[in-house]
């Protein structure tokens, strides 16, 4: 016999008599936790950072177009296009965000990381073809190890993001067990209910 343990569990809480107060104070807290107010100091570092960023990406998009003022090869503009297009979405996304003045490290962190991981992994394998394309070896020699540090920088962005999320979900966790402990405290006769 199957025992659907996730479903009972959830049916108990949701008879579980709910303190609208401590829900109201855990809700405000979650709330704190998920969306951070971005000021002073940190705000002037995401301008500047994500300023330099937008025209970086300009720049490469601008030279991948007019071949200037670096004459590349026709592949080379186009890996330099795409490094451009990125750069440029993670740019206006953090400032977008740095505008807001605020940041929701769930779904902002999640979107960035997204783009950032997508443009990691579209350029390592760009890298890789420009290579191949060429035909030539010692230039493939080359390529290779710079596309491999792309990825690995992919890859570190994605697990940034995961360890951050995890940690959310964690003091989520702990945040939701205090509030039932606090509720059940209030309902018990020794807790602070029963003391008045």
């Amino acid at each position: 016999m199957s025992v659907n343990f996730h479903g009972f569990r959830e049916e108990l809480i949701s008879m579980e008599p709910v303190n609208h107060e401590l829900q109201l104070k855990f809700e405000r807290e979650i709330e704190k936790m998920f969306n951070q107010e971005i000021t002073g100091l940190r705000r002037f570092g995401l301008w500047a950072k994500n300023t330099f960023l937008l025209l970086f990406g300009i720049v490469l998009i601008c030279s991948a177009f007019f071949n200037q003022p670096i004459s590349l090869p026709p592949l080379g503009r186009w890996l330099w296009g795409i490094g451009g297009a990125f750069t440029l979405g993670i740019a206006l996304l953090e400032l977008r965000i740095v505008w807001n003045k605020k940041m929701d490290l769930r779904k902002d962190s999640k979107v960035s990381t997204l783009v950032g991981t997508t443009g990691m992994t579209v350029l390592a394998f760009s890298i890789l073809f420009a290579g191949l394309y060429s035909r030539d070896l010692q230039q493939m020699v080359i390529l290779a190890p710079m596309a491999m540090l792309v990825m690995i920088i992919g890859i570190l962005i994605s697990v940034y993001n995961r360890v951050q999320q995890g940690e959310l979900n964690t003091r989520e966790k702990l945040l939701e067990i205090e509030y039932r402990l606090t509720a059940l405290d209030e309902r018990l006769p020794g807790g602070k209910a029963g003391k008045n």
